[in-house]
């Protein structure tokens, strides 16, 4: 806008004046009936010079309207944008906290309804190279955890303590190879040890210590109480595949967990066990 007033300045000067000699004959024609022959054919002339400069005048007008008003919709734009993320933003965190209520309270119902002790401890922490075997709490010595204290969770068995500090507890997840469980049909009792798999993530495998062992798809496998770790009832899984006896000695059959082990975020330690002929 600058510019174009450099450009033209003489132009607009001249028209100024032409414009002020205009205006001086219209105050003086006010006064006499008649206007004088040059003063007619001044304003004739002057008439395309007037409607040009009420053009101008306009359009820099509308301009100056038009850019303020863009001015406030871009500033109002911005406060809309804003105030769409920050409700976006919002309703992420009404989510998470609606998840989280979920979760704890399900933990809390499970927690109130056992027949044992139990901290509630979070996952803090998980190695993506052993997502399957190990996970790290919250909670520690100072809240009474120990090595070999059960964790579960309200959908089944997750594992056992194998490293404690004041602050934290190293979980060892039942479906790392190196643990183990024992293991009941709940539909024929029949017993046996339930592992994870190496290369395997996120299934199980029972081998059972008979071969007759009366298992098919479908049944659920809870925990049986021998070997002092796990108490019994606790679930386990549910079996998705029986394989043959091998050599005709060993029978086993695939367990899909009951826990949620892709999922881990809020679990329960025992901290004692319930004496011989109690459970869940």
């Amino acid at each position: 806008m600058a510019r174009f007033f450099r450009r033209n300045a003489r132009l607009i000067a001249a028209a100024g004046v032409v414009v002020v000699l205009v205006v001086l004959m219209n105050l003086t024609s006010q006064e006499r009936h008649h206007l004088a022959y040059i003063e007619q054919k001044t304003a004739e002339i002057m008439a395309p010079v007037q409607r040009w400069s009420y053009g101008l005048a306009h359009g820099i007008r509308g301009w100056a309207i038009g850019l303020g008003e863009l001015r406030l919709i871009r500033a109002e734009n911005h406060r809309l944008k804003q105030t769409l993320s920050d409700y976006e933003q919002l309703r992420v965190q009404l989510q998470e906290y609606r998840a989280e209520n979920e979760r704890l309270k399900a933990l809390l119902d499970f927690k109130t309804a056992a027949a044992y002790p139990t901290v509630a401890a979070r996952v803090i922490a998980r190695n993506p190279d052993s997502w399957f075997s190990l996970v790290v709490l919250d909670q520690g010595r100072a809240a009474g955890l120990d090595r070999d204290m059960p964790v579960i969770t309200p959908s089944g068995l997750v594992g056992k303590i194998t490293k404690v500090t004041d602050t934290t507890a190293t979980v060892l997840l039942l479906l790392d190879p190196e643990s183990g469980a024992g293991g009941l049909v709940q539909r024929t009792r029949d017993t046996g040890v339930v592992l994870g798999q190496a290369g395997v993530t996120g299934s199980l495998r029972i081998k059972f210590f008979f071969r007759d062992a009366k298992i098919e798809v479908g049944d659920d496998i809870i925990s049986s109480g021998l070997g002092g770790v796990f108490p019994a009832g606790v679930p386990i899984g549910r079996v998705t595949k029986v394989e043959p006896a091998e050599f005709g000695l060993v029978q086993y059959a695939e367990v899909k967990p009951s826990a949620d082990f892709q999922h881990l975020e809020d679990v329960l330690v025992i901290t004692s066990l319930p004496k011989a002929g109690g459970g869940p």
